[in-house]
């Protein structure tokens, strides 16, 4: 019997396998695997991020057959994932993967100097961007804590 492509993507660090969506530190490894059930076998796979074609680059990024690896995820490698496959009698699409890639919090602004006149008071920006975005900040002067810390 002739079948069109039936695709599952699985998505997994060492030791695990999961088709639902991951969360994954900024520097591990994680690898997807497109599983295909398929008669006569399939000629073509691809695997798209966020819409578009991924191919095999130099940015730690590899493709071997039905396998993906990325060599050290970063922020940028979070979004969409899917595979597609397709034979002689059709092409099948699998489902959706979200990878949310989690980072510590990075300061966004610039060093600046702020000046004010003894008692007056001063407002200090402070932007940082985080993933999960929950952040605590603790302001310090001449590493003394300045105010209690709280949270954006």
């Amino acid at each position: 019997m002739l079948v069109a492509p039936q695709v599952t993507l699985l998505m997994g660090t060492t030791g695990t396998k999961s088709s639902i969506a991951q969360h994954i530190s900024e520097g591990d490894e994680i690898f997807m695997k497109c599983q295909i059930s398929a008669h006569p076998h399939t000629y073509v796979i691809q695997f798209f991020f966020n819409g578009t074609q991924i191919v095999d680059n130099s940015d730690g990024v590899f493709i071997n057959n039905s396998s993906l690896v990325i060599k050290s995820v970063r922020r940028q490698h979070s979004g969409r994932y899917q595979c597609f496959a397709n034979n002689s009698e059709g092409r099948g699409e699998s489902n959706e993967l979200v990878l949310a890639v989690t980072y510590p919090p990075v300061c966004r602004s610039h060093k600046r100097v702020f000046g004010a006149a003894l008692g007056e008071a001063v407002k200090i920006p402070c932007s940082v961007t985080a993933e999960p975005p929950d952040v605590a900040f603790q302001w310090t002067v001449n590493n003394a804590e300045l105010l209690a810390s709280f949270a954006s």
